[in-house]
């Protein structure tokens, strides 16, 4: 079969192996392999010039389009031209295995990247998501002290009851003596004027959160950076499990 990758690096070479290697695409002729995530404007695929919907203009009867945030125009299309598609973005398995992969490499870099051992720092994660609890997991079994900034009063008062200190994500006063704050959530919930002066930010989110604020460290998609391999036989095995539930619903 033919294969067209929009996505450069080991995590895509270790998915399209695992998937050849597999069988499971057998019925089909063509693969195409969208970016993860495969659009960050909902236009254009990520990484490329291109619009995604120039990445699929030759999908057809035997080709498989796999994606992550497919726009719905994309998938009407390719559908209309009698290709399939499958998108890990609603496989929570996959989500849930590739957030413990990111904390686990966010662990990595401040346990071998840092001047102090990890339980001598405290810490603030912002957001309480997939890989925010993770994360969570990870840093209390080393004896982190670690607070929690979170949007949700559920999430606040659940935390509470473990003994873990939270803080609305939006208020200063839980930004007072920490030494590393790590973001997890999407957007910016910090505002710029309230980080104290010294504080490190590490933004595992997004490249557009903390712009112009000094002391911030990026790690945008810390699986394929330390992980590859692993990321791309996750991302390969969610791809059998959706085309496995699409056969058996049909």
């Amino acid at each position: 079969m033919t294969t067209k990758v929009y996505e450069k690096g080991l995590r895509a070479e270790s998915c399209v192996e695992h998937l050849l290697s597999s069988g499971c695409l057998s019925e089909y002729r063509e693969l195409i392999l969208l970016p993860i995530p495969t659009t960050k404007d909902g236009i254009h695929l990520s990484g490329y010039d291109m619009e995604c919907m120039e990445a699929v203009l030759e999908a057809g009867h035997g080709t498989l389009v796999v994606g992550y945030g497919i726009p719905e125009d994309v998938g009407t299309f390719i559908i209309g031209s009698g290709g399939e598609y499958v998108d890990v973005m609603l496989d929570e398995r996959f989500l849930v295995a590739n957030a413990e992969l990111t904390a686990r490499a966010m662990l990595g870099i401040l346990l071998t990247e840092g001047e102090r051992s990890v339980e001598e720092l405290r810490l603030g994660i912002v957001g309480y998501g997939r890989i925010g609890r993770a994360l969570l997991r990870l840093l209390l079994f080393l004896g982190a002290k670690v607070r929690v900034f979170t949007t949700s009063e559920l999430t606040e008062r659940e935390l509470g009851e473990m003994g873990i200190e939270t803080f609305p994500s939006g208020d200063p006063e839980g930004l007072v003596g920490l030494d590393i704050l790590i973001n997890t959530a999407p957007s910016q919930l910090i505002a710029p004027e309230d980080i104290p002066l010294g504080l490190v930010i590490m933004e595992l989110a997004s490249g557009e959160n903390f712009l112009g604020v000094k002391g911030v460290l990026r790690y945008p998609s810390l699986p394929q950076r330390l992980y590859p391999r692993t990321a791309g036989r996750l991302w390969a095995m969610s791809v059998e499990r959706l085309l496995e539930a699409k056969r058996g619903r049909g």
